[in-house]
C-alpha cells in the first residue's frame, strides 16, 4: 500500500478532480485523505452504502470547510432506475416500490471483492422516509 506522503504526490494541482473505483470502505479513507491534505476535490463512481454513509458523516464536513467537493456514488450504473422510480411515486397512490436491476456479465475481481465486503456491513433502507 502507498504511504500516505507519497499517495499526495499523484494529485496534479490543488484543485483537481481525483476519481477512483474499487473497494471503497477499504481504499477511500487514504485517498479522501490525500484528497484533502493536497486540496482537491474529489468524486468516485463507488456503490457502496456504508462508504457514502461514512463520506456523508465523516468526510463531508472536512471537504466543505476548505471550500472542496466530496462527492461519491456519481455512477451510472442505478440512474435509470431511480428514474423510473421517480415517475412512479410522482403518479400518486403508490405506497410501496420495489426496485431490481439486474445486469450481464462476469463481475471482475474487484466487483467481485466489493460484493463480499459490502455483505459484511449494515444495511440501511427509507421506511416512511425515515433512514
Amino acid at each position: 500500500m502507498i504511504p500516505l506522503p507519497n499517495l499526495r504526490i499523484y494529485f496534479l494541482a490543488p484543485g483537481s478532480f481525483v476519481t477512483r473505483l474499487g473497494l471503497s470502505s477499504i481504499t477511500g479513507p487514504r485517498v479522501v485523505e490525500a484528497c484533502l491534505q493536497a486540496g482537491c476535490h474529489y468524486v468516485d463512481i463507488s456503490g457502496e452504502q456504508a462508504w457514502i454513509r461514512d463520506v456523508a458523516e465523516n468526510w463531508g464536513p472536512k471537504f466543505a470547510q476548505r471550500g472542496l467537493l466530496i462527492a461519491p456514488a456519481t455512477a451510472y450504473m442505478s440512474g435509470t432506475s431511480d428514474i423510473a422510480a421517480h415517475f412512479c411515486i410522482e403518479a400518486g397512490g403508490i405506497d410501496t416500490l420495489e426496485v431490481v436491476s439486474l445486469f450481464k456479465g462476469i463481475p471482475t475481481f474487484g466487483s467481485t471483492q466489493t460484493i463480499f465486503a459490502v455483505i459484511q456491513t449494515e444495511a440501511f433502507y427509507l421506511e416512511q422516509n425515515p433512514l
